[in-house]
């Protein structure tokens, strides 16, 4: 349940211009391909389950990043709240309901040297030997915070368990 995933974060981000609200909003949602109009039943069904996987795996992330030290860690923002929330005008107008994660705001700073992508290729295998596959690897995604490398956007992203499961049962050969 939300009201559980709520209470897994409780952290208080320093600085007020250091916090950025991800906002899982159905009115924009689409498919993960981008190629079909979706039902807003569908839509609502897709934030839920993007912002369910996207805690799921920022949770796995910090218990990996517990068991195996700073020479191991998964670089992810601190994440302060998550949960549902109400946004409205100052006239009391609706502008949203649905499902939010507040976190740290990694800036604007893309990776660019070669160090950069070198310490983004350490941070994929770090993510792939947690068994988790991005699935949406492109530049959007990527930051440079603080001498660090960072993927975010983890709505989309799958569990090597699970596509190994499903390729089994679509009788493809699994190497």
């Amino acid at each position: 349940p939300i009201s559980e995933i709520n209470d897994k974060f409780n952290k208080k981000i320093e600085g007020e211009n250091d916090v950025l609200l991800k906002i899982f909003d159905p009115f924009r949602a689409k498919d993960y391909m981008g190629k079909e109009r979706l039902s807003f039943n569908n839509r609502i069904q897709l934030c839920e389950e993007s912002f369910e996987n996207e805690i799921r795996i920022y949770t796995d992330f910090m218990k990996h990043n517990e068991a195996f030290g700073p020479n191991e860690t998964i670089n992810i923002p601190t994440i302060s709240k998550s949960g549902f929330i109400t946004l409205t005008t100052e006239t009391g107008l609706y502008q949203f309901c649905g499902l939010y994660i507040a976190m740290q705001n990694l800036g604007k700073e893309k990776p660019s040297s070669e160090k950069d992508f070198e310490n983004g290729e350490k941070q994929l295998k770090l993510i792939h030997r947690s068994n988790i596959i991005h699935g949406d690897i492109r530049l959007a995604n990527m930051f440079k915070f603080n001498e660090k490398f960072y993927f975010i956007d983890y709505g989309f992203s799958s569990d090597v368990f699970a596509i190994n499961c499903d390729s089994s049962q679509n009788g493809d050969k699994i190497d």
